[in-house]
Parts: C-alpha cells; structure tokens; sequence
C-alpha cells in the first residue's frame, strides 16, 4: 500500500470535453478501511474561477473544497469541482497530509452535471511516485475505486477501475530524417472559442 504525504491525481482525458473536466468527489481510506480525514486539498488550476480573475463576474461554487465536503451525488454539480483543461498543462489534484499516511483505497465520483467533462484517463501519484494508471466509467453515479491492498475482496460489491498500459507518442525516421510524426495524443483544440460555464451560489 503507498505511503506518503502528497497524493496527486493527474487528468490526462475526459470524455469529450476539451475545455473542461471535473469530479463530484475523492475519498481517501487507510488500512483499516476507515475514511482518511482530508483537511488540504488543492487543484492546478485551481477552477473555472482562474478564467475569470480580474474582472466582475461572480465566483463559480465548483471549487476543490467540493471534493471533500461528502456530498458526491449531487447532480445539479453545486458540491462538485470543475477546472478549465489549459494548453501544456496537465490538470492535477493534490491531497496533502501533515504526517504519512497509508492508503488502502481511493473512491472517485465523476462529474455527473455533463458526462462528457468526467474524467476518463488519469493516474495516481504519491510523492511523485506514480502508482496506477486508469480509466474511468464516465456512466456511473457510484463511486469508483482504486485498491492498493491485497486483501480478498471477492464478495464486495464495489466497482473497481482497471489499470491501463500507459501510451507513448511514436517518432518515425529514417537517417536522422522525420518521416512520419504520429502521436496519440487528442487534437489540438483553440481555447480562443472555450465555451462559457458557471454556477454561482444562490
């Protein structure tokens, strides 16, 4: 089971969405099976609200804090966390603790407002040790998990996210001369023409 004091989430795909992605909410539980208390939590970026800095428009209420506040079902994506997909960057979550702490499991929950912002294709990180690679359901309002543990879970009935072999962009050539570039990699989107979001407290 990974022990450590940072524990990173990176989003490298959603379900469609190339502006936005989000969750509705992350669990974390130690080896006992008792849910971990999460005091610091943090994005980067941080939230929609960072397309916004400097001008009027009213704060968005899909911030971190909605990841931990245990409501994670709720559709109307009041109590969930919503950050813009920007150019060069890989969209993270960070879970930080005082002391080390030993994970057993993780539950995620997709966002559910827009499946296509759900999160597909991310890994896990503990102190920048990367730890799983998955997928996940984009199609379920229960949670999904990540397990470290060992331990026989044959009569459980939780979901449990698969791992999946990592994918690495492909140079072809030929005396030292390009070929053919290939890259797996989503197109290249302009986020000149990302389209507007909010939801603001009422």
């Amino acid at each position: 089971m990974p022990v450590g004091h940072v524990f990173q989430v990176l989003i490298h795909s959603t379900w469609g969405d190339p502006f936005y992605c989000g969750f509705n909410g992350i669990e974390l539980y130690d080896e006992t099976g008792t849910q971990i208390p999460i005091d610091q939590i943090y994005a980067v970026p941080d939230s929609v609200n960072v397309l916004n800095q400097g001008d009027l428009t009213p704060q968005d209420v899909r911030t971190p804090d909605k990841l931990i506040n245990g409501i994670n079902n709720d559709n109307t994506a009041h109590n969930s966390w919503l950050a813009p997909i920007l150019p060069n960057q890989t969209t993270r979550v960070y879970v930080v603790f005082d002391e080390p702490m030993t994970v057993s499991l993780i539950q995620f929950y997709n966002y559910t407002k827009t499946p296509s912002r759900g999160v597909k294709e991310f890994g896990v990180m503990v102190d920048d040790l990367v730890v799983f690679h998955g997928i996940l359901s984009n199609t379920s309002h229960k949670p999904q998990n990540v397990i470290f543990t060992d331990a026989n879970l044959s009569n459980t009935t939780l979901d449990f996210v698969k791992p999946c072999e990592v994918e690495q962009d492909v140079q072809l050539t030929n005396e030292k001369r390009l070929i053919k570039p290939f890259s797996k990699s989503p197109e290249t989107k302009s986020y000149d023409v990302r389209p507007v979001t909010s939801i603001v407290q009422k």
